[in-house]
């Protein structure tokens, strides 16, 4: 019988030594496996287990694109994988009656752009920054930049205005928010503003 207490252990040490995948293998076992399952059904399980991140991991190897950065196509590529895989994961649930998670308590609205970048389009907007960073500062890094930047995404028409996304290339949060209050505090024709948020 396993002992789901080393399991539990062997998974943080294996994450911890860069093997991610055999982890995702003790974790499956965890998650889905029965604890007296024989010696042979785990083996069989394992080869499955390891062929198919094997096969995901050649098949994004030779699907993207040529050259450093990631391509539009590129990530249209690693959203396909992603939505295939929790498609899988929503019929696995479904199969074995393990419901929705539970839903977080709700919470007051939101104001502009006060939440993290939305799930659908942190890739993107992360490749945006990046290039952006790139074009205008070369490989300085840090202090050493000379440009700063500010990435605005919001949907067209949205009638729920409480969802701006927005990333920077700058170190402090506060000080994108002060620059913000500074703009709008020119186009209303008031004083300018000082200081941090």
């Amino acid at each position: 019988m396993a002992d789901r207490a080393y399991l539990e252990r062997l998974t943080k040490r294996l994450t911890d030594e860069g093997r991610l995948i055999e982890a995702g293998w003790v974790g499956l076992r965890l998650a889905a496996i029965a604890d007296n399952a024989p010696a042979a059904q785990l083996e069989e399980m394992r080869m499955a287990f390891m062929g198919g991140a094997a096969h995901l991991f050649a098949s994004i190897t030779s699907i993207l694109d040529p050259g450093e950065e990631p391509t539009a196509d590129d990530l249209a590529r690693m959203n396909n994988i992603h939505n295939e895989l929790r498609a899988f994961e929503e019929e696995f649930k479904r199969k074995h009656g393990l419901g929705k998670r539970a839903e977080p308590p709700p919470q007051p609205a939101p104001t502009l752009g006060d939440q993290p970048i939305e799930r659908g389009h942190v890739d993107a907007m992360n490749v945006c920054a990046h290039m952006l960073d790139k074009f205008f500062n070369g490989d300085a890094q840090g202090d050493a930049r000379k440009m700063g930047f500010v990435l605005l995404l919001f949907k067209f028409g949205e009638q729920d205005t409480s969802r701006c996304n927005f990333i920077s290339n700058g170190a402090d949060r506060r000080d994108v928010v002060t620059l913000f209050k500074e703009m709008i505090a020119r186009f209303e024709g008031q004083p300018e503003m000082e200081g941090r948020a």
